[in-house]
């Protein structure tokens, strides 16, 4: 039997800018920062060759949790020796599409210590 039942394709639209928020005040002497919409098959080094154009990171700097099957979980945190350095990130991960990490738009922001 003939069945009226059809599908429509079309392009997939950019996400808006309005997805992406003005970032906060920089916390005093805030290091490091909370890194989320990344892909679920990231690895440290990855994360490492991205985030390493904003400043020097320290010796294990670089957190990334993992789900119980030792997967990554889409978050990391990564702490800068410096200040300015997670200032940088946070302003360039604040642009849409500022920084890409795995094919992916990835959202920055000050790490939240004490939470």
């Amino acid at each position: 039997p003939n069945s009226s039942r059809y599908i429509t394709l079309k392009p997939a639209h950019l996400p808006k800018s309005s997805t992406h928020r003005p970032p906060r005040s920089q916390p005093q002497n805030c290091t490091s920062i909370h890194v989320r919409n990344l892909p679920y098959t990231i690895t440290s080094s990855e994360i490492e060759s991205a985030f390493k154009t904003f400043g020097k990171i320290t010796p294990n700097g670089i957190r990334l949790p993992l789900n119980s099957s030792s997967k990554p979980k889409g978050f990391c945190y990564v702490t800068y020796y410096s200040s300015s350095s997670c200032y940088s990130a946070v302003m360039k991960g604040s642009k849409p599409y500022g920084i890409v990490v795995g094919g992916r738009p990835v959202f920055v922001d000050y790490e939240e210590k004490g939470l």
